[in-house]
């Protein structure tokens, strides 16, 4: 989990004219929503907000007239021609507070020799808690033989993170690679032959 920290400037001034002043001072115009609360408008500073979009599922702790809230990503808006962040809302959370994300999954190692690995989901949706949210789901496929298949019950996963899927959802399954027909220099000699001749008069 990646978490940040940002001191947030409060916003007195709305509309686009003002968003565009927000934007010229390097920073960015935030809109964070709690549950059964008006949203709460806020400034923060564009370029490490920028950097920390790079990471997956980043939560930000906001120091906003000295109170600290956590918070996730709600929505992101960008510019279409110079994507640019234009606004951003965040979502009020709580330490330890359990949220539903999606995750990629990703497989470590290799099956055995003469198999593939089909991969029937690349991301999962789950459940974890904002305190260690994942960046993604490993799988270790080494070793394994055809036929083998990859399901969710299998999975050993901390405590604090479940996929919402049924256990018997199968994320890849391991198979044998269809054997390649190489033809003998006789085939593809007579293969041309057999093209130019002319058809029989019925």
């Amino acid at each position: 989990m990646s978490k940040y920290n940002f001191t947030a400037n409060a916003r007195t001034k709305f509309g686009t004219g003002a968003a565009r002043e927000i934007r010229r001072n390097g920073q960015i115009p935030v809109a964070l929503y709690s549950e059964g609360n008006e949203p709460t408008h806020i400034a923060l500073e564009a370029h490490a907000f920028e950097l920390a979009l790079k990471t997956v599922n980043p939560t930000f702790e906001l120091d906003i007239d000295g109170k600290k809230q956590l918070s996730i990503v709600r929505e992101v808006q960008r510019n279409v021609v110079s994507d640019q962040i234009e606004h951003v809302d965040l979502y009020a959370v709580k330490p330890g507070q359990m949220i539903p994300l999606s995750v990629r999954v990703e497989f470590r190692g290799e099956t055995r020799g003469g198999t593939e690995l089909k991969k029937l989901l690349q991301r999962v949706p789950i459940v974890a808690s904002v305190d260690d949210l994942p960046q993604a789901i490993e799988v270790s496929v080494d070793g394994l033989m055809d036929g083998a298949e990859i399901v969710i019950k299998d999975l050993e996963l901390p405590s604090h993170l479940k996929i919402d899927l049924p256990d018997d959802t199968i994320l890849a399954s391991v198979r044998e690679l269809a054997a390649v027909v190489v033809p003998t220099a006789a085939e593809e000699e007579a293969a041309p032959a057999a093209e130019a001749a002319p058809a029989a008069d019925s």
